[in-house]
Parts: C-alpha cells; structure tokens; sequence
C-alpha cells in the first residue's frame, strides 16, 4: 500500500514539473526589426510607413488578418482579439503589435488554431490557420484609436488599419 501513495506522489510531482514548464516557458525573442518597430512612434499611416522602413521591414500580400473585436473592460483598458497569418509559411506564428496614440502598447504573438479562415485564405493554406488567433488586452481610451501590425520572421508585415476604441 505504501508504494501506491509512493508511486502517486511522484506521478503528481512529474505532472505539476511538467505543468509549470509549459506555463513559464520563455517566449520567442523578437527580431530586431520588430523590437525596433515596437520602439517606434506610430500615430498614423505616414508615422507607420518611416517606421517600417526604418526597421527594414516589407509591405506583404501574404501577411493577412484583422481586428475581430475590441471590448471594452474599464474606462482605460480594452480586450484586443483578431487573426494574423503569413500564407505560405505553414503555420508559423508572427509577432502582432498594436499603437495607441503613438505608443506601442500591445507585443505580442499569434497562436491558436483559427479553423473559421479557411473561407478567407482558402482550403489550400489551411496550416496557416495553426498559429493565426491573438488577444490582448491594452490601455485605449474611449475615441481612440488602435493601429495593428503584423510581424512574420520573413521580415515581412500586414497593417491592418485603425480601429476605434468604443
């Protein structure tokens, strides 16, 4: 019997070990064109493009996406949520960054399976939908508005316009 509870505490030990690894595991660094566009002031579509070409990025067809929905949680804070994906690069996630009066205010990464764009990007490029989901939340007040940038390690991006935080 006392094996059992032996046997029990080491499966629960490994388990929680296992369990903790995934939850603090490191994320990706970011390039550093994305680092240095994550520094930029975007205020709008003139700021965005000296920006980009500063970081040496380039303006891609193949990078899609765009804002689902903004919620608004407190007078100061919104809940961002939207898609991104990179066609023709099977998947891999891309870095997402969201500006609000000029200030980056959201770094982050897709990841989540988003089945429902297969109607967008076609059945063809269906593994790009592995990694396309993102959500955040930031600081926008109620009238401002949010510029959303899409980052994929080709050094190629997607804007995805303004959108009114409400």
């Amino acid at each position: 019997m006392r094996w059992i509870a032996y046997a029990a505490g080491a499966v629960s030990l490994i388990l929680s070990f296992v369990i903790t690894l995934q939850l603090t595991k490191p994320s990706k660094p970011l390039s550093p064109s994305a680092a240095l566009l994550a520094k930029a002031t975007v205020l709008d579509g003139p700021s965005l493009m000296m920006a980009v070409r500063s970081a040496a990025l380039k303006g891609s067809s193949r990078v899609k996406g765009g804002v689902d929905g903004i919620t608004r949680l407190n007078n100061d804070r919104v809940s961002l949520k939207g898609w991104a994906i990179e066609t023709g690069n099977g998947g891999a996630p891309l870095v997402i960054i969201a500006y609000v009066d000029g200030k980056s205010e959201l770094v982050s990464s897709t990841s989540g399976r988003r089945a429902n764009l297969t109607s967008v990007i076609g059945p063809s490029e269906a593994a790009a939908a592995v990694n396309a989901a993102f959500e955040g939340t930031l600081s926008c007040p109620p009238g401002h508005k949010v510029i959303v940038i899409a980052i994929a390690d080709d050094n190629e991006y997607g804007y995805f316009g303004a959108t009114a935080c409400q």
